[in-house]
């Protein structure tokens, strides 16, 4: 329940274009889904984290969160976010 509390907070955060606050509650719910062990949220917050810093036109940021995420996308074969991911790479490259 808390990581899903942090999800809404940070969420709240982006329209009101705060990616600063956003971050700092990504960053706290990615701890907690660490630690728990769960790659899946894991990968949605680390896709979270890369949205709030390509925003804030930080695209070195961005590009080490997106290639975090596709690496915990290939070991749960999770082909569609695998895609999603290499898309996205490649558009950052350009």
């Amino acid at each position: 329940m808390k990581t899903y509390n942090l999800v809404n907070i940070s969420s709240a955060y982006v329209p009101l274009n705060n990616m600063e606050r956003a971050l700092q509650y990504f960053e706290k719910n990615l701890s907690i889904k660490r630690k728990l062990g769960n790659k899946r949220g894991v990968e949605l917050i680390l896709n979270n984290i890369a949205l709030a810093n390509k925003h804030m036109r930080n695209l070195e940021k961005t590009a080490v969160y997106y290639d975090e995420s596709l690496k915990i996308n290939k070991k749960i074969d999770y082909k569609r976010r695998i895609a999603g991911n290499l898309t996205t790479l490649e558009s950052l490259r350009k």
